[in-house]
């Protein structure tokens, strides 16, 4: 799941609900 459009900005990256990863987009300046 890759978070996009008004949150982008603040949640960049990807989260993963079956395990609860969350992996930031570290190209990212959030």
């Amino acid at each position: 799941v890759v978070l996009t459009g008004a949150a982008e900005w603040e949640f960049s990256g990807s989260f993963d609900p079956s395990n609860g990863t969350w992996a930031r987009d570290t190209e990212s300046a959030a």
